[in-house]
């Protein structure tokens, strides 16, 4: 959860408990982790690991969603 991963990032900071230690635990690569924790430092009270998608996803095109250019 968010609330784990925002403990570990506190004890990353101020404990100095072992980056390996945190990429095993949460599964993830150097680079994740500094992005997460660059999210993280931004804004602590906030910090999510939800995302926003920039586009949806799963749209049809609107020509395919009104019935034009269809042919069988």
């Amino acid at each position: 959860t968010a609330e784990q991963v925002k403990a570990l990032f506190q004890k990353y900071l101020y404990e100095g408990i072992e980056l390996v230690y945190i990429l095993e635990t949460l599964k993830i690569k150097k680079r994740r982790f500094f992005q997460l924790l660059k999210k993280y430092k931004r804004n602590p009270n906030n910090f999510s690991l939800q995302y926003k998608r920039k586009s949806a996803t799963r749209r049809i095109s609107a020509d395919v969603e009104i019935g034009e250019n269809i042919t069988f």
